[in-house]
């Protein structure tokens, strides 16, 4: 983490033990802030928008990024990037997409089963069934890959699923917020303009 995320990190630990939510992951990219936030079960609607509502009056009272930059709250999604080690350890005995650098001497993109990580170094069984290991240094991406093992319903057809989205514009401490919600995987995001005093 770099010290802004560090910071930013800070302040929405207390945020999110209110909410009974865990913080799975922050990152500042693109004048882009993306806070994830987790729990047990999954995340509603409603908890993403209060934290959205309470960090957002956190960041502008403490005001630790310099310039405009866009705050997006969200759960991290069934289908989930791992970027630290306790993400691989929660992961092991997942399904992963692997895609290393250039560097790396390791094929650009697989697939297997993360099989273990120790230290900094992931062991996956690949596609083809070997296993390789991999150092979080020769990492470009990598994310879980959702394998679905429910029986079809019988005379199911392919009916598309359905959004449902909460009204747009809530105002929240000064900031405008846009929240939607979709039902298919149950992901739920917030994206908040937020502005340093000038």
């Amino acid at each position: 983490m770099t010290p802004t995320e560090k910071t930013v990190a800070e302040l929405v630990a207390p945020i999110a033990r209110e909410l009974d939510l865990s913080v799975y992951d922050i990152e500042l990219a693109g004048g882009v802030l993306r806070v994830l936030l987790d729990r047990p079960g999954g995340i509603d609607i409603g908890s993403i928008t209060e934290a959205t509502r309470q960090l957002s009056r956190a960041l502008d009272s403490a005001d630790p990024i310099s310039g405009s930059y866009t705050l997006e709250i969200s759960s991290p999604g069934i289908e989930r990037t791992l970027r630290t080690a306790d993400h691989f350890v929660a992961a092991v005995g997942s399904r992963v997409k692997v895609k290393t650098k250039p560097d790396s001497g390791i094929d650009r993109r697989f697939s297997g089963t993360l099989e273990a990580f120790e230290g900094s170094t992931a062991t996956i069984l690949n596609d083809s069934g070997e296993s390789v290991e991999v150092d979080l240094a020769q990492i470009e991406r990598v994310r879980t890959e959702f394998v679905d093992t429910a029986a079809p319903k019988p005379g199911g057809g392919s009916g598309k699923s359905k959004k449902n989205q909460s009204p747009k514009g809530a105002k929240s401490g000064g900031s405008k917020a846009d929240v939607d919600a979709t039902s298919a995987d149950k992901n739920v995001q917030s994206k908040t303009r937020s502005e340093t005093n000038s």
